[in-house]
């Protein structure tokens, strides 16, 4: 992309340069003059010294831009070269006092003034370079793009679909940090030396708010919770055969008010049962009351029910 202002400066430079070319030519044409009508007293370097000099520090100061030229600004290039052959050559001529020799560079001195200006001049014209309001055709509307990142939602989601995904970003961003291994264990030795009974890893990931594999992650890395783990009292499983004992079960049992279930509910449950059992065990259970046989029924069901759970609760 150009650069304008760059443009601006090299060509303010370059019209330096070349004006002081034009007055080297003057100086020298002066001096052919006065030669010619026998003044000899204004000549050779005394004369001349200042004003090259001053030509040859600008035709330096284009070194940079003669090895990289700058866009836009090629075509002046070869002016400034043949501007900065001539700083080089004129002063070692001057200072050997030929006038003959120096004297001769006059003309080309109005050569590299006439063709560089005329250049500089067509590099102002083409960028117009001194029109303080030309920057405004030059500015370019930039087309913002979308971001990626960004999901626009579809033209055709509806008003609560957007609800929907703020909502589910709201409880992403509040919802609590998993907690850590040791967290864990500090709140279960908490529960356990509190002298609170161990229940299952459901119910206690449930109650502390982790997950129950930590859980089970802190019951193996602490052994005071694996003894409190083991510590458990359960209460037999009265629908596995192997641990009933139907004479034990009798009217007088006490059944809570929250494990009572419908008369279906109690009649599978007793005929599956009936269903396993072997022949001695099958005569006991239908040999009992119907209030034994209902809380017999209800145990099997309350079990079951909290077997369910804990499996439930180890999955999570």
């Amino acid at each position: 992309m150009l650069d304008f202002k760059l443009l601006g400066d090299l060509a303010g430079r370059g019209h330096k340069l070349f004006n002081l070319a034009w007055r080297v030519h003057r100086s020298l044409m002066e001096e052919e003059q006065r030669r010619f009508y026998g003044n000899y007293e204004e000549t050779g370097w005394l004369h001349h010294g200042p004003i090259v000099k001053e030509f040859c520090l600008a035709a330096l100061a284009f070194q940079e831009e003669l090895g990289n030229p700058t866009e836009g600004f090629e075509n002046v290039t070869e002016h400034l070269l043949a501007a900065t052959k001539l700083a080089r050559e004129l002063p070692a001529k001057i200072q050997e006092r030929s006038p003959q020799e120096y004297l001769q560079f006059a003309p080309e001195f109005r050569t590299v003034f006439e063709s560089g200006s005329r250049a500089i001049d067509a590099v102002r014209d083409k960028y117009r370079l001194d029109d303080p309001f030309a920057y405004v055709d030059r500015l370019e509307i930039v087309a913002v793009e979308p971001d990626p990142a960004i999901k626009l939602p579809a033209s055709d989601t509806t008003i609560s679909e957007i609800e929907k995904q703020d909502q589910h970003l709201a409880n992403e961003r509040t919802s609590p940090k998993q907690m850590s291994r040791i967290e864990v264990i500090d709140r279960l030795l908490l529960k356990k030396r509190s002298g609170e009974p161990y229940t299952s890893m459901g119910k206690l990931a449930k109650d502390i708010g982790c997950s129950s594999s930590t859980i089970q992650a802190a019951m193996q890395d602490k052994l005071e919770l694996s003894f409190w783990r083991s510590s458990k009292t359960t209460k037999p499983k009265v629908h596995q055969l192997s641990n009933i004992d139907c004479d034990t079960i009798s009217q007088d049992c006490e059944v809570s008010p929250s494990s009572q279930f419908s008369d279906e509910e109690q009649d599978a449950a007793l005929q599956e049962l009936v269903d396993q059992a072997t022949a001695a065990e099958r005569a006991k259970i239908l040999g009992k009351t119907i209030a034994e046989k209902q809380t017999l029924a209800n145990l099997i069901l309350e079990q079951s029910q909290d077997d369910e759970s804990e499996h439930v609760y180890d999955r999570s």
